[in-house]
């Protein structure tokens, strides 16, 4: 026995052993963490994915994820990841559960299977990363956006705005109903926007334009424009402009 070689090697293992164990602390420190069998049985959770789910360890192992079920989503998503893992691919996706107490939160999910020397998943490794504060940002953005379009509809206004660097309008749902355009339409340019005005109120709206653009200063006046149905609309307009950290104007918006 060459015993160089013997302890060589255990200490290449006692090494390898050592990394892992830095790896492992480094995702239990950053990570939600969980590990299944191959029948998807828990067998294995960190201290922050009992800390998020408020179930205690021992209440984790042996059961399934089935036990933080939000009610959320489809039985089709969840079909596509058993399937995906059992093939042994990577599956991901963000995930709404239901903790203890019967609080929601999100998580991005990650989960890897691994494979036995035939190729076929033994176990399932769960990352994820709680983004419950930016789903919570997200729902709040699409709140606000559905009561400015409700307040816009009520008051029968209409907001836009353009990115010099596009060339291209957003206009909100209700300045397309304005003008007599689908919302889907919504990204209109300058150029489609000048073919609404009045002839006869184009000199006037130009040399409006004109001295805004030169002054770089808001403006508001009152304007007609036909639309493609042929009515003829009455429209009153405010401008701004958009100016960078800089000093540099990138855009105009107004109502």
């Amino acid at each position: 026995r060459n015993t160089g070689i013997t302890k060589k090697r255990e200490a290449d293992l006692q090494k390898n052993i050592r990394e892992l164990d830095y790896y492992k602390y480094a995702l239990d420190e950053s990570s939600i963490v969980s590990i299944t069998d191959k029948n998807g049985i828990i067998i294995y959770a960190n201290d922050k994915f009992c800390e998020i789910s408020k179930y205690n360890r021992e209440e984790l192992i042996g059961k399934n994820h089935n036990i933080l079920n939000s009610g959320y989503h489809s039985k089709e998503l969840f079909e596509d990841l058993w399937n995906t893992i059992t093939s042994g691919k990577v599956w991901r996706n963000e995930i709404k559960s239901k903790n203890k107490e019967g609080d929601y939160y999100w998580t991005d999910t990650t989960i890897v299977p691994f494979l036995n020397e035939k190729g076929i998943p033994f176990l399932y490794t769960a990352i994820r990363k709680d983004i419950t504060w930016r789903k919570k940002i997200e729902e709040d953005i699409l709140n606000n956006e559905s009561r400015l379009k409700r307040a816009e509809e009520i008051a029968h206004l209409g907001s836009w705005e353009l990115n010099y660097a596009t060339g291209i309008g957003i206009w909100s749902d209700e300045a397309c109903r304005i003008y007599g355009i689908e919302p889907e339409n919504n990204m209109q340019s300058y150029e489609s926007w000048v073919s609404f005005i009045h002839p006869e109120d184009m000199d006037f709206v130009m040399e409006k334009i004109k001295d805004v653009m030169e002054g770089k200063h808001d403006t508001s006046f009152y304007m007609r424009i036909i639309r493609k149905d042929c009515i003829v609309r009455h429209i009153y307009l405010e401008t701004k402009f958009e100016i960078d950290s800089t000093g540099k104007t990138v855009g105009m918006y107004g109502i």
